[in-house]
């Protein structure tokens, strides 16, 4: 039947269906060490087979949490803004050689506006952009996943009172931006094995070198499975590799004295290439 679909796939009507059956027979595939991916924001480093040793690799968080925006800065005056829960995303596109990888990411994160309690219809808005490029390798100590990584990282923050239409002046407004190095480590073990998958536990640190330096934490239950190469697809197709859904917390800590945490929500998969 799977060779059948396979000569059947050739043509373009069947891609989506065949997708979808990879994607399902990832979960339940056979599971070995030499084999097992990383966590999603490591994928790109974990292409040891002996074929696809190029892979590309995504993910993508949904964060709800608390931000401590610019106005909370340790030290600053009183200010007007009064902001306090936030939501965010995350997303991460990398390519990786062996057990090398690189890889793009975005941390995006904003207050939900609220109206200013007067006549005139201003409202208070708050939010930060990180993002950069992140090289990692990854170190294998039996079950353990052991990932160093560093980086460049750009941080954008503004916060203000401002008319949402963009017709009159901002009644309140500050920024700051700023740019550097980071470093990291984050670990990666499974803890059960569910039918042919499992459950891992994940953990992850990244300084951010910056003028207000961050250190950003991480904890998460990853579920899902690797696909080994399966017999049945064409061996120089690109096939997807692994699939994972993620549960878990962030929390940073900054110089100034702000702090931020978040639950995260996500998937990751990664493709073998060639």
């Amino acid at each position: 039947m799977l060779s059948c679909l396979y000569g059947r796939a050739k043509y373009p009507r069947f891609l989506i269906y065949e997708s979808l059956l990879t994607f399902v027979l990832l979960l339940s595939a056979p599971t070995a060490l030499a084999h097992e991916d990383l966590s999603p924001t490591d994928s790109v480093g974990d292409l040891e087979g002996k074929k696809y040793n190029f892979s590309l690799s995504m993910n993508a968080h949904g964060l709800f949490g608390f931000y401590d925006n610019l106005a909370n800065q340790k030290g600053d005056p009183a200010s007007p803004l009064d902001l306090h829960s936030a939501a965010g995303a995350y997303g991460e596109l990398g390519f990786g050689f062996c057990s090398f990888g690189v890889s793009y990411y975005l941390d995006a994160v904003w207050s939900p506006r609220t109206t200013y309690n007067d006549d005139q219809g201003y409202s208070h808005e708050a939010g930060r952009e990180r993002h950069g490029i992140r090289a990692s390798y990854q170190v294998s100590i039996w079950t353990v996943h052991l990932i160093p990584e560093g980086g460049y990282v750009f941080l954008n923050e503004d916060a203000g009172i401002k008319d949402p239409e963009k017709k009159k002046p901002d009644r309140y407004y500050e920024r700051y931006k700023d740019d550097g190095y980071n470093y990291g480590l984050s670990a990666r073990v499974k803890l059960i094995t569910i039918r042919k998958g499992g459950l891992w536990l994940y953990g992850r640190y990244v300084h951010d070198d910056l003028g207000t330096k961050a250190d950003n934490y991480w904890i998460e239950i990853h579920a899902g499975g690797v696909n080994p190469e399966p017999p049945w697809l064409d061996k120089d197709r690109p096939y997807v590799k692994s699939a994972y859904f993620t549960l878990g917390g962030r929390w940073t800590q900054r110089t100034d004295g702000r702090s931020e945490w978040f639950l995260t929500l996500g998937f990751a998969v990664a493709v073998g290439l060639f």
